[in-house]
């Protein structure tokens, strides 16, 4: 029995092949970070997650970059047990969609990909979740920043047998400063650890030193390193009035999480197969220490 092919049925062979090319080509590999890969459908997602924004800035070069830096941020995560689980992606989206303050972004950032609710969490909810955790992994691991921690103890030893705050840090090549905390001020950024919850108020959160100094009496030291997500400090307490404490402080400055990141990642193969989005990639960010080894 002889086949034959309508001519809508040609039609339909061609149509399936052209969507089989189109979707081995999203398919396709643009870059890989230790065997991890990056795809065209990849890219095209994070290009059309800042059109969304309104991002200046939509070139493959970009998106191909923004995309490897997630994926040395999920390595070196990995490395240290640090991981995005199911609950913490179904919790984060819940928020984002009750508290985004611009949910018009939103919903065009959701159009970009689809209904695929994976393609979402992977590339749009999973980086966020990941780097705030990587972030805090690091400004509290008590290995990675134990020279810095040694330094200020020794600080306060000093302190305490009397040496004066400013030859103490001198003697130690710490950072010396007297500053006035107002009463009543908000904390700036990052909240500092003084080993209780900071205080909430209707105006916001209050400084966490405040509640320190509060509890100091005049010339006195306070017994405890005061911790926040970039130092250790030793705080004393110089001065009261109605509206302002006056205190010294001698801060040890944590190692930048830039540096001990380049440290972690640096034996991260990262690959870039097209040799013209790979020049474009240098020509952009020579700055980038992985950038530097392509």
């Amino acid at each position: 029995m002889r086949n034959v092919f309508k001519q809508h049925d040609i039609l339909m062979i061609f149509l399936l092949l052209g969507c089989m090319s189109a979707f081995a080509e999203e398919e396709s590999k643009v870059a890989t970070v230790s065997g991890t890969e990056i795809t065209q459908r990849d890219v095209l997602f994070r290009i059309g997650t800042e059109d969304a924004y309104g991002g200046a800035s939509r070139h493959a070069r970009d998106a191909v970059v923004s995309l490897i830096n997630d994926t040395l941020e999920s390595s070196v995560a990995s490395k240290h047990g640090i991981l995005v689980s199911a609950e913490d992606i179904n919790a984060f989206s819940k928020y984002v969609d009750e508290n985004s303050k611009a949910p018009e972004i939103l919903s065009k950032v959701k159009a970009v990909f689809k209904g695929d609710e994976k393609a979402y969490a992977r590339l749009y909810l999973s980086p966020k979740i990941l780097n705030r955790k990587l972030r805090y992994f690091y400004s509290r691991d008590v290995e990675i920043h134990k020279l810095e921690r040694a330094a200020v103890e020794k600080a306060y030893s000093l302190v305490m047998t009397g040496k004066a705050f400013q030859n103490a840090a001198s003697a130690l090549k710490l950072d010396y400063s007297a500053y006035d905390i107002e009463i009543g001020s908000m904390a700036a950024l990052v909240p500092m650890e003084v080993g209780a919850p900071a205080k909430k108020t209707d105006a916001g959160v209050k400084n966490p030193l405040e509640s320190v100094v509060e509890k100091l009496a005049l010339g006195a030291i306070y017994d405890h390193i005061v911790e926040d997500d970039y130092s250790y400090q030793v705080v004393k307490l110089v001065s009261k009035d109605e509206k302002k404490y006056s205190v010294e402080a001698i801060t040890s400055r944590k190692r930048s999480f830039d540096d001990w990141f380049s440290n972690e990642s640096h034996e991260l193969k990262v690959t870039i197969f097209d040799a013209n989005l790979k020049k474009a990639v240098q020509q952009s960010y020579p700055d980038i220490p992985w950038v530097k080894t392509l």
